[in-house]
């Protein structure tokens, strides 16, 4: 629903809206699930940005907007990740240089990487770790590659 929304950047929708969308409320009965809105939050809206963040190649923040004391709309701030696209398969220098400098990997760390996992396998691992650092979580890269490929 929100990536229709993505060039425009903002997607505005009340919580009667989004939950009849959702199937969390039927507009015929008026049969409604999640009535507390700490609930809807936390089991529904929070777990969604949660997924949408962590697997897609968008980035959501959510705001709401009060009538009185209940809320009445959700914005949702929409943000397209940079990708970073595949190339084709490096050598073993390559990936070695990359560990090295981009990675910051000791050379005993690279070596234990290039014997245990194909060239493709390391490729493939290092793209992932880029895609996923795209949000600037990762504090220590190099020790979050390290875990990664299992090097002690």
């Amino acid at each position: 629903m929100v990536s229709q929304w993505k060039k425009a950047g903002v997607m505005r929708i009340s919580i009667i809206e989004l939950k009849t969308r959702l199937r969390l409320y039927d507009p015929v009965t008026g049969e409604e699930k999640y009535v507390v809105w700490g609930d809807f939050n936390k089991r529904v809206l929070q777990v969604a940005t949660r997924e949408i963040n962590a697997c897609s190649d968008l980035h959501l923040k959510m705001f709401t907007h009060k009538d009185s004391r209940a809320i009445s709309e959700i914005r949702f701030v929409i943000k397209v990740k940079q990708t970073v696209p595949v190339q084709e398969q490096p050598t073993p220098s390559e990936l070695h240089k990359r560990l090295l400098v981009d990675f910051k990997h000791r050379e005993d760390q690279i070596k234990f990487i290039l014997d245990r996992y194909a060239a493709e396998v390391i490729h493939q691992k290092l793209y992932d770790i880029t895609i996923h650092n795209n949000t600037k979580k990762i504090t220590n890269i190099g020790a979050y590659t390290a875990k990664v490929f299992g090097v002690q």
